[in-house]
């Protein structure tokens, strides 16, 4: 499931902060990898249309919202 989804560059549902990580990179935030792992949402800040953000429960992907199409 999840380290299928990596190799493939897609965020899925269960996924781990970790496996988020390695498609995305981590959300530009300071902070070390522990802290950022602890956050429950996590924003990837761009001009429109390209944000996005994931939001984690108990350290498992519960909801990624993925960057969207200019109308």
């Amino acid at each position: 499931m999840g380290w299928q989804a990596v190799a493939h560059r897609s965020v899925v549902i269960g996924m781990t902060h970790e496996m988020v990580a390695a498609v995305l990179g981590y959300p530009a935030h300071y902070g070390t990898v522990a802290q950022l792992d602890r956050l429950t949402k996590w924003n990837y800040d761009a001009p429109t249309p390209f944000q996005s953000s994931v939001t984690f429960h108990e350290g498992r992907v519960t909801e990624y919202d993925p960057p969207g199409n200019q109308p």
